[in-house]
């Protein structure tokens, strides 16, 4: 089961930022892009299977 979208800053906005500050080097290019991904696993909540750890699901593979 997914935690609910409210938690999902306070719980992995900061290594979602830190990973994409790595890749772009860009401020505000990384958070757009952690709001991509908060955007992108809100549509996709139900697809989630529990297959893996819920931190695991928000990095790219």
């Amino acid at each position: 089961m997914i935690s609910p979208p409210d938690q999902w800053v306070s719980d992995y906005g900061d290594y979602l930022y830190s990973y994409a500050i790595l890749r772009v080097r860009d401020t505000s290019l990384a958070c757009d892009l952690v709001q991509d991904t908060f955007l992108a696993a809100l549509k996709a909540r139900h697809d989630f299977e529990g297959r893996s750890s819920e931190k695991t699901w928000f990095f790219p593979s």
